[in-house]
């Protein structure tokens, strides 16, 4: 007999990971999906097959799933979607889609006992829904065949998706609040049935606050449908369904940080050491709050990271549910004011956190193009790229959600961002040596806390795949600021040139950008001459001529000499000026100059200095 090839995907890939509410949603999706291929792999092992694409062979993910891992295991998904593999003549994929859905029903049976039948009676139908639901969510497709060389097995999958044959139930009522496609689990419609709906889920919300120990696993006004219930409460039966814990360092579970409290890590450990005994007051003074139940330990004896993330936030104190201070509202405001004192007394010492955090997204550039021709050293070097991932994440204070291939998702406090990102691309570099038309192209996204994460998420794809990858010519780093009112900085270039190196420049920049100028600087420059820059009436000699005679009239400039006002404004000039890559194909479509750079640098020191 002879072998063929499978190709095989598992999927909604955003319709699972990206609708999240919580870090630790995001996370949940990521690594659910990424665990549920790996039983579709693991069905290929063990009837005679062998993955081909991605490189399993030292993959912890799949080795504790085909293998078990202890007491703490894995909690990276690094596990692709699909992957291509032979097979013997006679396999059948449908082995690999019922491998997923027994993995699946096993979870969701899980979470149905011990969390949502003792109060499914009180819902209208809330069974039927778990039901429809449950097994009619993950879409596979796959394609089987021989070998026609020349690696044009590698579109198969993509002409297979133009045959869609998966056709999610019709829902009715209200929708879920977290992933809006599906109905909420309660079946009462709020418009004419809301006190009953509410009962429902406030009878769930006491059950699950009951069995898992911790009363912030449900929101109070969250209705969610079966799929992100099950994203929500797969932390608590981990351990039973996979068979390990999911750890980070193989000792302690996994816990994940708010974005608040992540927006808030360098001031964490600045507070304590600036003004400890300030920073003690005001943890205990936290200590009833309910918030904090979630937050990771940050080591030592810093009882900061005791403090509910939210909380480390004067907008946090001033804005919380008097639930979540105390059990009464009169003493919740009383606590409040006492929270606010010490936050006062602690901020005067040691400045405020900032409200920003980044997330991380990189994808590898023309992979399939390069898989078509290198199978197997692109394959090795996806591998080697991705095992080192969550150690350059950590060493930069960040938090892994995805590494696997080519693919990167990551959260970081603004400080090691930007350095995290050029890691990363210089390790990719490194894993494709021989094949210099391996690149990688990256978005951050420096996110305010109260952006919805689902929108910061959507805001990284659209930068990674319109600014970095179509707009710059890919093998490049976009970067935005994103509030609540939108985006309102927005920077790209390639990660290096033949003469300069602009990211790098850009992590210098942010260090001591404010030693440089002043911010008012740079706001004149864009009021004044921005559109007639972008309009390209000036070239690059003027520009910068530009430049050095407003540079040497401000404050900062006014005092040195002619080549040290030179020597800063050419490196001003090199955040400020486009960089496209050697691909870039709409440059026209963006201005070649533009002051968001310097803006985004002096966003970065002013963000991460804490006074």
């Amino acid at each position: 007999m002879t072998d063929r090839l499978l190709h095989f995907t598992l999927g909604p890939v955003q319709g699972f990971v990206a609708q999240a509410r919580r870090t630790r949603d995001l996370w949940a999706g990521s690594f659910l999906l990424s665990w549920l291929a790996g039983q579709a792999m693991q069905e290929v092992t063990q009837n005679g097959g062998t993955i081909l694409v991605p490189d399993i062979s030292e993959d912890s993910l799949f080795q504790a799933i085909a293998k078990g891992a202890g007491e703490h295991g894995p909690a990276i998904g690094s596990l692709p979607n699909r992957f291509k593999a032979t097979v013997p003549e006679t396999f059948e994929p449908t082995l690999c889609r019922s491998a997923i859905e027994r993995a699946w029903h096993c979870l969701a049976k899980r979470i149905w006992q011990r969390f949502v039948a003792p109060v499914a009676g009180q819902g209208n139908g809330t069974q039927g829904i778990w039901n429809r639901q449950v097994p009619r969510f993950w879409e596979t497709a796959w394609v089987i065949g021989p070998d026609p060389g020349e690696g044009n097995d590698h579109v198969w999958l993509d002409q297979r998706k133009n045959w869609r044959t998966h056709r999610p139930p019709v829902e009715g009522g209200d929708h879920c609040m977290l992933m809006g496609d599906w109905q909420e689990l309660s079946g009462f419609v709020r418009s004419r049935e809301r006190k009953e709906q509410d009962e429902f889920w406030r009878a769930l919300k006491a059950h699950v606050d009951k069995e898992s120990g911790n009363p912030l696993q449900l929101d109070e006004n969250e209705r969610l449908c079966a799929m992100a219930l099950i994203k929500r409460l797969f932390p608590h039966v981990a351990k039973d369904v996979l068979g390990w814990t999911p750890s980070w360092d193989g000792q302690q579970p996994l816990r994940w940080p708010s974005t608040p409290r992540l927006a808030a890590t360098a001031w964490l450990r600045h507070a304590w050491t600036r003004a400890r005994e300030a920073a003690e007051a005001f943890a205990e003074l936290a200590k009833g709050a309910k918030a904090g139940l979630m937050e990771p330990s940050l080591g030592g004896d810093n009882v900061l990271s005791q403090v509910p993330g939210a909380l480390l936030h004067r907008s946090g104190i001033e804005n919380a549910r008097p639930d979540e201070l105390a059990e009464s509202n009169g003493d919740a405001e009383a606590i409040r004011g006492k929270l606010l004192g010490a936050y006062t007394d602690l901020s005067d010492r040691a400045g405020e956190p900032s409200a920003f955090y980044a997330l991380l997204l990189m994808d590898g550039d023309r992979v399939g193009a390069l898989l078509r021709s290198q199978e197997p050293e692109v394959t090795k070097g996806l591998a080697d790229f991705s095992s080192g991932v969550d150690k350059a994440i950590r060493q930069h204070g960040g938090n892994t959600i995805y590494a696997g291939g080519d693919d990167v998702l990551a959260l970081l406090p603004l400080e090691g961002a930007v350095p995290a990102a050029l890691t990363l691309r210089n390790a990719y570099r490194g894993a494709f040596a021989k094949i210099p038309a391996a690149t990688i192209s990256a978005a951050l996204v420096f996110a305010h806390f109260h952006v919805p994460l689902r929108h910061v998420l959507r805001e990284a794809h659209r930068q990674l795949d319109e600014v970095a990858k179509d707009g710059n010519g890919r093998d490049s780093l976009a970067a935005c600021v994103l509030t609540q009112s939108g985006v309102t900085r927005e920077w790209v270039s390639t990660w290096e040139t033949e003469t300069n190196t602009p990211v790098q420049t850009m992590i210098d920049a942010a260090r001591d950008i404010d030693e440089m100028t002043s911010g008012r600087f740079f706001y004149a420059l864009r009021d004044q001459y921005e559109k007639a820059i972008a309009g390209n009436i000036f070239g690059e000699t003027d520009i910068k001529a530009l430049l050095l005679a407003e540079y040497r009239r401000s404050s900062a400039g006014a005092g040195q000499t002619l080549d040290d006002a030179s020597a800063c404004v050419e490196r001003l000039f090199v955040l400020a000026k486009r960089n496209p890559a050697a691909e870039a194909t709409q440059i026209e479509v963006a201005p070649s100059v533009s002051m968001d750079g310097p803006l985004i640098a002096r966003f970065l020191a002013r963000e991460t200095r804490h006074e």
